[in-house]
Parts: C-alpha cells; structure tokens; sequence
C-alpha cells in the first residue's frame, strides 16, 4: 500500500513537470555518496579507535558491585568484538564491559560509543566515574533508542582499566558500531562532522520559525498561517528528537521518545488543516473523515508513549506506525491534490514539491522499519527534510509578504483617505468660521440698531414735541431752546456710546486689561471728564482664564464710574488704581463729589449700590468706602480664581 501511495505521489507530481523531479531524483540519489565521505586525514590520526582488548561478562546477581570491582575475577569475561551482540543471555539484563587504557591519553580525553541506549555506569579505580539512566532498571523500565555516549576521562586515567555496567531490556545488548578515543572536541568533530551541526541548527531554526509563524499568525489572525506554524513545530520537535546530538546532550531518553512520536502522529494534521480550504466540498468529506480516524490514532499513541511502554519491542507498535501514519497522511494528500483543480496555485506547487523531497528521504527509511532492507543512509533523510523546510518557508514568506503588501496599501489608502478627509474639513470649517463671522456680524448690527431704536427713539420724538412748542411759542422762550440743546447733546452721546461699546467689547476679548483702560478713556471723554489709571501691567492676566470673575470684574467698573460721572466733580480728577499681591486683587478709586447729599453711597436703598455689594459678593470679595469733606474713597479687595 506505501509503495502504491509513493507511485501515485509521484504520479500526481510528474503533472507538475517531469524536468523537476528527474532533477530531485539524481539530485537525492547522488546526495549520500557526497556526503559519506571519510574525516580529513588530521582529524583521524587524532582520534583514535579503541576497538580492541574488550571482554565482557553476565553479571551474577548473587554479587555486589563492590565485590565484582574488588575482585573481577569472580565474572566469567569472555573475549568481545564490537559490533556482536552477547549470546547466552537468559534472564539476564545486566552485562559487564571491560578494557585496559592505553598508557598514554589526550589531553581532555574521552571515549565515544553508540548503541549504549539503555542505562550505564562506568568505574575506574574502583570508583563510579560517571552514570546514565536507571540503574537497576527493572522489568518494563525503558531508558530511550539508539544514542551516542560521549565519556569523559581524565589524563591519569592512562594505563588504568575502565568498567561498564550496562542495563538492558532489549533482546539484544551490545556496541553498535566504532568506540573511539581522543580528545573531547575532536570527536564531536569526528562523530557529527561540520554538516550534522549545520542540520541541528537547521532544525533549531524550523522550530524557531514555526513559533514565529504561530505567533504572526495570532498578531495577524490568520488562520492559515498558524497551521504552518504548528507543524513546523511538530516538524523541528521531530528532527531536534532524532538528532545524535540532542540524545548525547540532552539525556532524557523516555520524555525524547514520547516528544518525538507525538510530534511524528501530530504533525500532518496541521498540513491536512492547512489545505482544507483548497478543497472541494466532495473532497473534504473524504478528509474529514480521516481526520476523525486520524485523531484516534494521536490520542492512542500519545496515551501508549505515556502510560503502556512495558513492550521490549515499543518502536514496533508506536515508531514504525508512527513513521507508516505520517507516510499515508502525506500520500492522501497528494492523491486529493492529483484531483483538484487548486493545486496548481503556488503555495500548493511549492508545498508539493517540498513533499516530493520528503518523500525521497523517508521512503528508505519506511523499508527500513519493516526490514525490506537491511540498512538505510540517514542523509536521505536530512537532506530531503531540508528542502521541505525550504518549501515551507518559501510559502510562509510568500504569504507574510502578501499581508505585508496588503497592510502597505491599506496604509497607503488609509493615509489618502485620511489627508483628503482632512483637506475636505479644513475647507468646511474655514466656510464655516466665515459663515459664522458673517453671522456674528449681521447680528452685531441688528443689535446695534435695535438698541439705537430702544435708546434713542423715544427721545427723538421728545425732541420732535418741543421743537414743535418752540415753533409755537412768541416770543421764543429761551429756557425751552436750552433743554432743546442739551437733549440733542445727549441724543448724540448716546449714539458714540453705542458704537464706541461694540468697538470695546471686541477689545476686551482680546486684552482684557487694555479693553479696560481703553473703555474707561472713552467713556470719561464723552463726558469731558478726566480719569487717571493706575495699572499694574500684570495685575489682570492672574483672571485671564476665568471668564465669569472677568464679566462681573467689568460690570463693578462700569457701576462704579457710571456714579462717578453722574454725582462726581466736573472739573476734577478721578483716580483708580488696580494691583495685585499674592493671591489677592485690589482696586481703589479716589473722586471729588458735587453734591455730597446726593451720593449714592450716602443712598442705602442705591440701586447701584446693591448691584456692586451683589457682585463683590459673588466674587467672594469685600468692599470698604469713605466719604469726607467732598472726596469720596473705594477700596474693593478679591481673592484671585483661575478658573
């Protein structure tokens, strides 16, 4: 059925062009020869290999370590060769490995072995130097696959005996391959060589950038996006655990094992999600479907890893189903793209592609698990898992930049929006500010008028009456031609009042200090009368904010001069002065009164004088006045409000 899926994926990629996948064919076939090439001559002279001189023995339980240590003649050693696996084993799990040092060690030596995968010890000198998992492990105990120890040793460790206790579960207990000795460095040069570091990084950097694509797929709320993400996880997780050098620095074997399957079942589901929206409603019920069985298959393996590992033969109910899932799920998908028109879009062509290249790598591996073939190169694997992960970030990237291309215009268009929304309301509100000044000054005139008539009116027409009774009269009485005149006086006093007031009014907005000198000036004049100011330049700008404190400030001004223009001396001066201290405002007016008897201070029942008490009052102030021999004193003092 495998074989049937790879022949049918290829198919279905052979419609995508021919030229293509002869070129991955002799590419991934050629691959492995390249790169199984022996370390440079420098590096081998100084790694040595520590094959020969070992023996080993079944360890009597009946026997403590000490005593095994103290006196190693006791096992029965038999002669070993790497590679063998220890016959008459029964219902031993517990092997004794032992060699002489050579008399001359490396500096920061050590030695290398794969295929201890289960638990170790190792003495010298009698002494436990170093240890790996559970030790004893007990039936059902499970300490992880195939690894790669790295041992260090010491320099005076030259000439000594070294000692191996290994533990096993498994049928078969031995050295894999090669056992080297030389110094630390040089072997992990010697056993990964540059190009397994540059695959680990590679796999760091799939994980890395499915994190980045989950967490750009929350930034952006794209959902496609974070299925990329997630299994680029899953897919680095899987890669990071299969690694040597993960098993040889990361010595966690059981927690690697269930990491690496769950990742190994999880993964396609993520892609499966991925290309759903590119189906047909036909074609996703068949999916559907399989996802429903799939999602089975995940919660059964991870339960297995988790709680049932007590099989001496685990990998073959989780590793080689996982590894025969993950194959079906990949050959589904390209029989559901062989029959949809969507895949010749260019996300699907790349993601084919890089599936194509995976597929090259794990075909061998598949016959491998179920022992078609004795043997597979690994660097299938590696590489045809690096132009996957090429295929998937040539997508993410393509699909990152078409957002990126998306929000740079939505950008774009917002700004022009914008600046054009913000040119059309410059231009309504300078038609409104110019509408609203007409308005204001329509209004300003109307009310000019209006109070022209109220004011002026009924003394015109008084004026009109004694004209008439002046025409009468014979001889003309003077008296009546003297209030004739006085009244055409006042009729036009009051007409320079009335505009003079508007004119003042829009000065006192702009400086409220200067309006007030400039409206006390106009208003003397027009009685030809004289007033000296005293002002403090910035005795006024402490109530620049407060409107209210200003308009009542302004109607006390106009009570106190209207009194003193109508009881005060014609031909003296009037003195008013306005400062400030602290937080306080002061005002004092000095006048020269005609008719004492008639001040209206004098008057308790003053009109002009409630209006001021009123005001001062509101103003949280207070008033103090005098009048003596003629001169008539105010002192008004207000506590200073900003707003």
């Amino acid at each position: 059925m495998i074989i049937y899926f790879h022949l049918l994926s290829i198919k279905s990629i052979m419609k995508i062009n021919r030229k293509i996948l002869v070129i991955f064919a002799v590419f991934f076939i050629c691959l492995p020869f390249a790169l199984n090439r022996k370390p440079s001559p420098s590096l081998a002279n100084q790694v040595q290999s520590f094959e020969k001189g070992w023996e080993f023995a079944w360890e009597d339980t009946n026997l403590t370590v000490e005593e095994i240590l103290q006196n190693p003649s006791i096992l029965k050693w038999s002669e070993y060769s790497i590679g063998m696996n220890i016959q008459d084993r029964g219902d031993l799990n517990c092997a004794w490995f032992k060699v002489k040092l050579p008399d001359i060690l490396p500096i920061h030596p050590a030695i290398s072995t794969f295929g201890l995968d289960h638990s170790y010890q190792m003495f010298i000198d009698g002494k436990l130097r170093d240890s790996s998992g559970k030790i004893p492990m007990k039936e059902g105990d499970f300490e992880g696959f195939f690894r790669l120890i790295r041992i260090p040793l010491q320099e005076t460790d030259s000439g000594k005996t070294l000692y191996l206790r290994v533990y096993s579960n498994w049928v078969n207990i031995g050295f894999s391959i090669n056992i080297l000795l030389g110094r630390e460095s040089d072997l992990l040069l010697y056993n990964f060589r540059v190009f397994e570091f540059v695959v680990l990084i590679m796999f760091a950097l799939t994980f890395l950038l499915g994190v980045f694509s989950l967490a750009f797929a929350i930034l952006l709320k794209e959902k496609q996006l974070f299925q990329l993400g997630g299994f680029q996880i899953c897919l680095g997780l899987v890669c990071l655990m299969e690694s040597h050098l993960t098993s040889a620095l990361w010595n966690y074997p059981l927690l690697q094992t269930i990491i690496l399957h769950a990742c190994i079942v999880i993964s396609p589901y993520f892609l499966m999600e991925f290309f759903l929206d590119f189906l047909e409603n036909s074609e996703r019920r068949i999916l559907d479907f399989y996802l429903k069985i799939y999602i089975v298959y995940i919660v059964y393996s991870i339960s297995y890893s988790a709680f049932f590992h007590i099989d001496k033969n685990f990998d073959v109910y989780v590793g080689k189903v996982g590894w025969f899932f993950m194959s079906l799920n990949f050959m589904i998908l390209f029989y559901v793209f062989s029959k949809n028109e969507n895949y010749k879009k260019p996300d699907v062509i790349v993601f084919l592609l890089g599936l194509a290249s995976l597929m090259f790598g794990t075909l061998p591996q598949i016959l491998w698990e179920f022992r078609i073939t004795n043997y597979y190169p690994k660097w299938y694997f590696h590489w045809s898992l690096i132009g996957f992960i090429i295929a998937l970030a040539a997508i993410l990237f393509r699909r990152i930049y078409i957002l990126y291309t998306i929000m740079v215009n939505a950008k774009k268009e917002l700004e022009k929006q914008v600046e054009e929304q913000s040119r059309k309301m410059i231009l309504q509100q300078k038609e409104l500010i110019k509408l609203e000044r007409n308005l204001a000054a329509k209004k300003e005139r109307e009310t000019i008028l209006s109070d022209l008539h109220d004011d002026l009116g009924q003394r015109v027409f008084d004026l009109n009456i004694l004209a008439e009774r002046i025409r009468e009269d014979l001889p003309p009485d003077h008296s009546k031609s003297e209030i004739f005149l006085q009244s055409t006086k006042s009729i036009l006093m009051g007409l320079r009042t009335k505009v003079q007031a508007s004119d003042d009014q829009h000065l006192l907005e702009e400086n409220f200090s200067l309006g007030i000198r400039t409206f006390l000036f106009h208003r003397y004049e027009l009685h030809n009368r004289q007033i000296i100011l005293d002002f403090e330049e910035t005795a006024l700008d402490s109530i620049a904010k407060n409107k209210f404190f200003q308009t009542q400030f302004m109607q006390i001004i106009k009570e106190i001069t209207n009194n003193d223009l109508r009881y005060g001396s014609q031909n003296k001066e009037t003195h008013l002065k306005i400062y400030s201290q602290l937080s306080k405002l002061f005002l004092e007016l000095s006048s020269t009164s005609t008719f004492s008897i008639n001040h209206p201070y004098e008057q308790r029942n003053s009109r002009g004088r409630e209006s001021i008490q009123m005001r001062v009052s509101q103003l949280k102030g207070t008033i103090q006045e005098s009048f003596e021999d003629g001169f008539y004193k105010l002192f008004l003092e207000f506590e200073i409000q900003d707003s």
